[in-house]
């Protein structure tokens, strides 16, 4: 239930991709005696690559930037997630602005350098999921 929502894009991109590949391709595999297994994983599963990458980053970003459930499933301060820690930051004295902003560019690479690497894939599979 917690990443309902990435999910839900996650099954749209897909469901999207899969109906863009034309019929065509997996007929000429069938009449060439491929069987539903070596389809998939010969002519679906390549096409689905830039798909699949975008779902995995957004699920990871969405994942990474996770605040309440880490906050109600971690039972100890030593359990806790970046995000948590981000937060603990603020107290009753003030905010230290200088550590927290430090702490947060430094959370932020992991994120930011994915995002770097496979930019042009998630920009690809986003652009092809509505055409057919």
């Amino acid at each position: 239930m917690p990443q309902l929502g990435a999910s839900a894009l996650a099954v749209l991109l897909l469901v999207q991709h899969v109906q863009a590949i034309p019929p065509s391709l997996t007929e000429a595999a069938r009449l060439e005696g491929a069987r539903p297994r070596e389809i998939l994983a010969h002519v679906v599963m390549p096409a689905l690559r830039p798909a699949l990458l975008a779902v995995g980053i957004l699920v990871f970003v969405t994942t990474w930037n996770e605040y309440l459930w880490p906050l109600l499933i971690a039972p100890r301060q030593e359990d806790a997630t970046v995000q948590i820690g981000l937060a603990q930051f603020q107290t009753e004295g003030g905010t230290d602005y200088g550590a927290l902003t430090a702490a947060a560019t430094l959370t932020s690479l992991p994120i930011l350098l994915v995002y770097v690497i496979a930019s042009r894939r998630i920009t690809d599979a986003f652009l092809r999921s509505g055409f057919r």
